[in-house]
């Protein structure tokens, strides 16, 4: 995952926020003012593609099986039974691994499980990361199509794969984040082939991502220390416009407006300002907003906004806590207004819902015995329902289509996958997989009767698990152990999930970057589901 001081008071959709205990020390870095400047056009930064090649493809074996690039970890100072290596799936609602195809990694690379993006599924074709090169394998037997590789032979890290998406029939790639040299490039699906690249600044990329508008405007927070917002026309990789702050932005999109958070000092109230992305236009501003605070897109064009007076450190006993508050992303104008007891964790906007996990400030969550989820209707804000739990802020939690949440529950002595009833919030079922606090938890819900769970092994020699479990029943149907020691990651800036569902399947990339002793695959756990 991604250093905190590129995650504070940030949001996307479904992207839990950081909770403010684990986060106050990097403050500093990140506090923003805004200082109108005038936008500045230009061409597009020129990126050597010389380095983009294409290679041969890989061996791809039966169902359940691996086989190719994986490497045994032997002697003393190593996880016992541990293989390097990176494995695509293919992986059925009802659990059945339809193929498996080994991947190769390159430990001298800036690489891991938790800074790939999650595989990306586009006409007929799964693509996968793999530290600098990108795998299209084809969905229905996970054989290769095109392999295409982004190294540089002196600076292998500008090469990196740290962001996938689809695009009117593109798919745009982010490069080398956390080189001096981060770049967006243009695939064509079919073939791998380049269609753009453009540089994004001369600096590691603040956030380790960018923004998608939905008229085709990518934006990043470039330069040191992200303080210039850029924004890229990805119809033709060129730069639209860029406008530089005294301090980093925190941006969010939602259609086609850009809403930048900004602040005046480190204990200044926020002000957030919509502009038009792919102009740099302003159309309204507003300030007020607490010294803390998270913006969140929402589907319907709307912002969410929570928050929390919490500065200068040290924060008060109590702090105060503001609403969630939905704004127009087009006006700025404030849709509705919800009050928490407590500080907000998480928020995970998905369809017509909003479903919030709340706690007290400065608590640990599975201590906590104030902690609540709650479901609200994303159109008013009314909430439906209320109870206690102890939801994990970093894991996937899901509203399936008959409109139960599923989340990841947590307590001092276990981790649990509840199904609450869409009505009333009571459970429907609880599903206890670990016996100690975890991380990397994902949830998917393909098309199909089950519901795909992900969590790491009983231990850094223990195999991560994928379980189907039963939607309506909770009864598990399916126990996959992930190849080796290797574990599911997110980067959760970027993206919230490392499963991809597409149809009635799902799409995952366990990775085992490195076999050293005291590398706990997915933070490490005690499994206590069979």
């Amino acid at each position: 995952m991604k250093p905190f001081c590129r995650q504070l008071r940030l949001k996307s959709v479904q992207q839990p926020r950081i909770p403010l205990a684990r986060g106050i020390a990097a403050v500093a870095a990140v506090t923003a003012v805004l200082t109108a400047t005038a936008c500045s056009a230009a061409g597009p930064a020129t990126v050597n593609t010389a380095a983009v090649t294409t290679a041969s493809a890989r061996t791809v074996t039966g169902p359940g099986t691996a086989t190719g690039a994986a490497v045994r970890a032997t002697g003393p100072g190593t996880i016992r039974g541990c293989k390097v290596g990176a494995w695509a799936e293919k992986v059925t609602d009802a659990g059945r691994v339809a193929w498996q195809v080994s991947l190769p990694v390159d430990a001298s690379l800036p690489y891991g499980a938790d800074e790939a993006p999650a595989p990306l599924a586009i006409g007929g074709l799964s693509l996968f990361p793999d530290g600098d090169a990108l795998y299209a394998l084809r969905l229905t037997d996970g054989r290769t199509a095109w392999h295409r590789a982004f190294a540089a032979a002196k600076n292998p890290g500008t090469g990196t794969v740290t962001g996938l998406w689809a695009w009117h029939g593109s798919v745009i790639v982010l490069l080398g984040v956390d080189s001096a040299t981060p770049s967006l490039a243009a695939l064509n699906p079919a073939t791998g082939a380049v269609r753009w690249h453009v540089g994004l600044g001369a600096a590691p990329l603040e956030f380790g991502t960018v923004w998608l508008t939905s008229d085709g405007v990518a934006i990043a927070a470039t330069g040191t220390q992200g303080r210039t917002v850029t924004a890229i026309d990805l119809a033709a990789g060129k730069r639209l416009w860029s406008r530089a702050y005294p301090h980093t932005p925190i941006p969010a999109v939602a259609g086609t407006t850009l809403v930048v958070e900004t602040k005046t000092s480190g204990t200044s109230p926020a002000t957030l300002t919509g502009l038009r992305a792919r102009t740099g236009a302003p159309l309204w501003s507003r300030t007020g907003f607490p010294n803390w605070v998270t913006i969140l897109a929402a589907p319907g064009g709307r912002v969410l906004v929570d928050g929390i007076n919490v500065l200068p450190p040290p924060p008060p006993k109590k702090a105060t806590v503001y609403p969630v508050i939905a704004l127009s992303a087009a006006t700025g104008k404030t849709l509705w207004q919800l009050k928490t007891k407590d500080n907000v964790s998480a928020l995970w906007p998905q369809g017509d819902h909003l479903v919030i996990a709340s706690g007290e400030y400065g608590v640990t969550y599975v201590q906590d015995p104030g902690a609540r989820l709650a479901l609200a209707d994303l159109a008013t804000g009314r909430v439906r329902w209320s109870v206690p739990e102890a939801a994990e802020p970093y894991a996937t939690t899901l509203v399936a289509p008959n409109g139960d949440v599923l989340s990841f529950a947590t307590t001092p002595a276990t981790v649990s996958v509840i199904d609450r009833a869409a009505r009333t919030g009571v459970p429907r079922w609880t599903a206890p997989i670990a016996n100690v606090k975890v991380s990397n938890l994902f949830l998917a819900k393909p098309q199909g009767p089950n519901v795909l769970v992900a969590f790491p092994g009983a231990a850094a020699d223990k195999p991560s698990r994928l379980l189907a479990i039963n939607e309506a029943t909770g009864r598990t149907e399916a126990t996959d152990l992930l190849p080796y020691t290797a574990s599911l990651g997110a980067n959760f800036v970027a993206a919230p999930n490392a499963i991809t569902v597409t149809g009635g399947a799902a799409l995952l990339e366990p990775v085992q970057a490195s076999c050293a002793v005291g590398v706990a695959p997915g933070g490490g756990a005690a499994a206590a589901h069979p």
